[in-house]
């Protein structure tokens, strides 16, 4: 390291927002662990104060849409052991988080493969407002049958072919956010009356590039 410069080592927290444990079958058998807790808000509060205290950079909430049926074809294993069972979505408990803390940053796991680009965008706009940006998206395209089948599929879309939706799924997303709102669309000016210039607001018509 070349004269007095200075490194900066990033700490994150890992969770996700299930009761019993997301990384260790039966850690909940340990009298000092509270992850039974995680369905109540009291315990993600505390976290988001403790990363706070302890100068954490950011917390990351990973998520799946149904249990993991990899063990003997069921999702049984799972269950008695209490690993990623009864999981929360973890959008609606990010801004009760950021309203308790001012540094601490949150990344939250969300799928191109199972919500609408438009309420994703709308969603993850209105956190970014509500913490002062303090929101970060954990890109996946969901690669388990189970989690198809929660949602009404017989199987998981093939690798590739999920990968190629989510391309142009990140292109409606990005011009959702980018190019509808120009900046200074906000103007709340009383004279004369303009709250927003609809000037510099636009309607988003995606085309798919079919050439691709």
């Amino acid at each position: 390291m070349a004269g007095n410069a200075k490194s900066m080592m990033q700490l994150n927290f890992f969770d996700a927002a299930c009761t019993g444990s997301h990384t260790a079958i039966g850690q909940w058998k340990d009298p000092a662990d509270n992850s039974r807790t995680k369905d109540r808000l009291e315990y993600w509060l505390w976290l988001a104060q403790l990363a706070e205290r302890g100068k954490i950079t950011s917390i990351f909430i990973a998520d799946s849409y149904a249990g993991h049926q990899t063990y003997g074809g069921s999702a049984d294993a799972s269950y008695k052991g209490g690993s990623h069972i009864g999981k929360l979505d973890p959008l609606t408990i990010v801004s009760a988080m950021g309203a308790v803390t001012k540094t601490v940053s949150f990344g939250i796991t969300a799928s191109t493969s199972y919500i609408a680009p438009y309420a994703l965008a709308r969603t993850f706009s209105s956190l970014d407002h509500l913490t002062n940006g303090r929101v970060g998206w954990n890109i996946v395209t969901s690669h388990s049958t189970s989690a198809a089948q929660a949602f009404g599929r017989d199987e998981v879309v093939p690798h590739d072919e999920r990968y190629a939706a989510a391309e142009e799924y990140m292109d409606i997303v990005y011009q959702l956010w980018e190019k509808s709102w120009e900046d200074g669309a906000q103007l709340f000016q009383e004279e004369p009356e303009m709250a927003y210039d609809p000037r510099k607001i636009h309607k988003i018509n995606y085309e798919a590039n079919t050439t691709k």
